[in-house]
């Protein structure tokens, strides 16, 4: 299978998909137009929609890209420590990265061994990460919004004593949970020291470092240890 044909199998797939619609980039291909260079504008249900764009990637002839682009963070915010939660702990070739104020979220489909599955499943990761993106995004822009200003006069003003702002706290959001069973937590990434505690099953964590099979997790109550990153289910 080439590009040119692949728009037309993914076309043709997505009509049994009553909860993806084509917004875009169906149109028969204008006179002189490749059709290996093609780019479809998708909606995913259930609300609110995602829009992800299935394409051919520029930089391959062998390969369709399928991307979604979260909208702008909180101004200041680094959101490369977000990225690379995102892509932590997911199957597949799914990967996040930060681009300027939003987050990109990217998945591979090769044609060679292209099917129906393939491209569905990999679209889905890419709706699941996004909508995982815009949670957080969403919760660090509530965190990051200002309490109103009194209305002080000039005169007030001049009066104040001068004050050092205070140091404001990255934004709690869950990346991950606790699995079923439960896990336990270490002190520092050691194996050879005694657990100092046990998380129960459905525990909200955030993952903080990341260190080979290790996981440094935060709750949200301010805890923080080390778990076994591989018994971490992302949420």
């Amino acid at each position: 299978m080439d590009l040119g044909h692949a728009r037309e199998v993914i076309l043709g797939w997505l009509m049994l998909e009553p909860a993806v619609s084509v917004l875009g980039g169906d149109e028969p291909f204008a006179e002189g137009q490749d059709p290996a260079d093609f780019s479809l504008l998708l909606s995913v249900a259930p609300e609110p929609a995602v829009e992800v764009r299935a394409e051919a990637d520029p930089a391959s002839s062998g390969l369709v890209a399928i991307r979604s682009s979260s909208a702008s963070g909180p101004p200041g915010r680094d959101l490369g420590q977000v990225a690379p939660s995102i892509s932590a702990g997911r199957a597949g070739l799914l990967e996040a990265r930060a681009d300027g104020s939003a987050i990109v979220i990217e998945h591979p489909c090769y044609l060679d061994g292209f099917t129906r599955q393939s491209f569905l499943s990999a679209l889905m990761e890419v709706v699941k990460a996004r909508r995982q993106v815009d949670r957080i995004l969403a919760a660090m822009v509530g965190n990051a919004r200002p309490a109103p200003a009194a209305r002080l006069s000039p005169e007030t003003l001049s009066g104040l004593p001068a004050v050092t702002p205070p140091v404001v706290a990255p934004a709690w959001y869950a990346t991950h949970v606790v699995p079923q069973g439960g896990i336990q937590a270490w002190a520092a990434p050691d194996p050879s020291q005694q657990p100092t505690a046990t998380l129960q099953a459905g525990v909200e964590l955030q993952v903080a470092e990341w260190l080979g099979a290790w996981a440094r997790v935060a709750g949200q109550n301010g805890w923080s240890g080390w778990v076994d990153a591989r018994m971490l289910v992302q949420r």
